[in-house]
């Protein structure tokens, strides 16, 4: 079976039980934020695209079912619009719809509410078709018990009640995540996951919103609205995938960072073209035009600051080897005793240089901190923009490109 090159999977469970962590462990990144309640419905959904094995895969994060079932017209109302958002705005469709349980809890009457609302609203058959249960907190199972051998399948096969009807609903489509495994161990479970994902994608049948069965006049609503999402789908994905990779970076290796970084501008050149060309001059698009204009700024200016870096770090390697040398030839002409005085004023003048090497450091830091910050500051601006314009909650930019300046200060004081 050949696995698809792209997957789309749709996370749903009651609010605090972990489902924005997960989606921030499968796209390796904190691109999502965890919301105490619905807020606004169409706000509450979010998503994010990331790369993984070679594949693209379209996460997203959808809204957080409260602690009660909503017991009046508009609460309900609330909670079908986010969830038919959520649907409408991925009109091909989910290979999955993931329902986030987090382990080790009761499974009391709240839980069984959460499910029966989120069948009222999917369709009563939607976990058996479509739903794989995913149990967060695993780091809670392995220290349960620590004489205890039993492996997650086991414990799988002997729960009863209501859980074990969830787990048997599923057809057995269960894992186990730990969100604070190191980055391997995210790795690891992620392949597990969207392995159990191939399987059901291998029926050739995606939950789309024909099968959303639930309020025709709100579901044609947000299907015209999210035709403007639609439009530059590609290139919103793209976007998506700048950022991840601009969070990533690490200037340990200043001339590595400046190799990817002088690829970068091609890309972000063709993404300001390409959405461009899709708004044909409607201005419906203006927010998603000015934040690729200013990714494209930042990259430009991350590479200016790269150049520096290594520019200054190559000019510091350079006096460091001059007075190296100079020490190696002034020791070859002096004596025993004139060496042994010599060395004993190096370590007075090696922490002048230190001190003068710092000042000039902190100097250069502070300057090239504060430009960043106001690159960050226009860049979450404009992403909260696009936010409420498309009335949808893209990843924070800021958030992930904060990841590199961060890494920049501490390569500056230990560089």
């Amino acid at each position: 079976m050949m696995a698809n090159r792209s997957l789309d999977i749709l996370l749903v469970g009651k609010t605090g039980h972990g489902k924005s962590e997960t989606a921030n462990s499968i796209v390796g990144y904190k691109a999502f934020k965890s919301y105490v309640s619905f807020g606004s419905g169409t706000r509450s959904a979010q998503f994010e695209y990331a790369e993984f094995d070679g594949r693209i895969l379209k996460i997203v994060d959808g809204p957080g079912v409260g602690d009660n079932r909503p017991d009046t017209e508009d609460a309900v109302k609330l909670v079908v619009d986010a969830m038919s958002f959520a649907v409408a705005a991925n009109p091909d469709g989910y290979h999955a719809i993931v329902i986030v349980v987090s382990f080790g809890i009761r499974f009391t009457k709240e839980e069984s509410e959460t499910i029966r609302l989120l069948k009222d609203i999917f369709g009563a058959n939607f976990i058996r078709d479509h739903g794989i249960l995913l149990m967060t907190h695993g780091d809670n199972f392995l220290t349960r018990d620590e004489d205890s051998t039993e492996t997650f399948e086991e414990w799988i096969l002997k729960e009863k009640g209501e859980i074990q009807d969830l787990i048997k609903e599923c057809k057995g489509r269960v894992i186990l995540f730990n969100n604070k495994a190191d980055e391997n161990g995210k790795k690891e479970q992620t392949r597990k996951l969207l392995a159990i994902v191939d399987k059901l994608a291998a029926n050739g049948q995606r939950y789309t919103s024909a099968i959303f069965n639930k309020g025709k006049e709100t579901r044609d609503r947000l299907l015209k609205e999210s035709k403007k999402i639609q439009l530059c789908e590609e290139s919103l994905m793209e976007c998506g995938l700048v950022t991840q990779e601009l969070a990533r970076m690490r200037y340990d290796d200043p001339k590595e960072t400046l190799g990817k970084l002088r690829r970068m501008p091609t890309r972000t050149d063709t993404l300001r073209r390409s959405i461009r060309e899709q708004d044909q001059g409607t201005k419906q698009l203006s927010g998603a035009i000015m934040l690729a204009e200013q990714l494209h700024a930042v990259v430009n200016e991350r590479t200016k600051d790269a150049e520096e870096i290594l520019k200054i770090k190559e000019q510091l390697t350079q006096v460091k080897t001059q007075m190296r040398d100079l020490s190696l030839e002034a020791a070859k002409k002096m004596n025993e005793k004139q060496i042994k005085q010599e060395r004993d004023k190096e370590p007075q003048i090696d922490r002048e240089e230190e001190e003068e090497t710092k000042r000039e450091l902190e100097k250069n830091n502070k300057h090239l901190f504060e430009k960043n910050q106001k690159q960050l500051d226009k860049i979450q601006s404009a992403y909260q923009d696009v936010k409420q314009e498309d009335s949808w909650t893209w990843g924070d930019v800021a958030s992930a490109l904060v990841v590199p300046t961060i890494s920049l200060v501490k390569w500056w004081w230990h560089g």
